[in-house]
């Protein structure tokens, strides 16, 4: 029985194995086609035109953001310089002066011979002031400013008035003007009637024609007049106390009107004001 076994298990073996194909030789790989794109060891694909390999930049850039030598990233400046159009700071461009000051230059206009670089030579009231500072009548607000707009006070005024007596502030006074408004009072140049005056306030025209009116008085010159107001429209707003004054200093020619108007309760510039002090000298004289 064990012999049987054996005969059939042996021509079971021979049966399978002529059944199964012989195979070729299983240590050689079969041959694998090039996949399309694929590059061989130590061949870099071919790119389009004008772009660089992974970690390279065109010609003249450099990695990271970096420029080429001597040249800075775009809106980069080198250490020191500032963005275009401006300078480093605490410099300016060439011929403009520090923040605050003027380049030197010649005066603007070579005419004016006072030192008021606010007013011009071509002004209308220039020869009034050019002559009231020279003879020491008025001064500047400041040492280079006149401020011919500006309203007068009465103070103002009557320190020009004071000037023209030649007389000198007295700088130990409360108000700097104080000597000039006491003088003004000791020899009727103001009086009573001049109950709205402040000498810290604008005066009023009326107020500056009854002062000068009272300095002429003052002077010595006769100021009797029968002046007629009526070639004004605006005749009736003239104080009682002024309407004299008025109609003397219009005949003189030393006050006109304006439009029509003489606008008595207006104010003076104090380039108006220079001019009618300097009538007034020429009239007493």
């Amino acid at each position: 029985m064990k012999r049987k076994f054996t005969a059939y298990a042996l021509s079971l073996v021979l049966a399978i194995g002529a059944a199964v194909p012989v195979l070729a030789d299983e240590t050689v790989p079969p041959e694998i086609p090039e996949i399309s794109g694929e590059m061989s060891e130590g061949e870099l694909p071919e790119l389009p035109e004008g772009e660089a390999p992974d970690g390279e930049k065109p010609d003249g850039e450099k990695p990271g953001g970096e420029a080429p030598n001597g040249e800075m990233p775009d809106g980069e400046k080198p250490e020191g310089e500032k963005p275009d159009g401006e300078m480093p700071d605490g410099e300016k461009p060439e011929g403009e002066a520090p923040d605050g000051e003027k380049p030197t230059e010649e005066q603007s206009d070579p005419d004016n011979e006072t030192p008021f670089s606010d007013i011009l030579s071509s002004s209308w009231y220039y020869s009034y002031v050019l002559e009231a500072y020279n003879a020491g009548y008025i001064s500047g607000k400041t040492e280079t400013s006149f401020a011919p707009n500006e309203k007068i006070t009465g103070a103002q005024l009557i320190v020009m008035l004071f000037g023209a007596e030649g007389l000198t502030l007295d700088s130990s006074q409360s108000k700097w003007y104080q000597s000039a408004i006491d003088w003004a009072k000791e020899n009727g140049l103001i009086t009573d009637d001049l109950s709205g005056f402040d000498p810290d306030k604008a005066i009023t025209r009326e107020d500056v024609m009854y002062i000068l009116c009272r300095y002429l008085i003052y002077k010595g010159k006769t100021v009797d007049s029968t002046g007629d107001l009526s070639q004004f429209n605006d005749n009736s707003l003239v104080s009682d106390y002024a309407v004299s004054s008025a109609a003397l200093l219009v005949d003189e020619g030393i006050i006109s009107g304006s439009d029509g108007n003489l606008n008595p309760k207006d104010s003076l510039t104090r380039a108006e004001s220079a001019v009618i002090i300097v009538k007034i000298i020429a009239l007493i004289k």
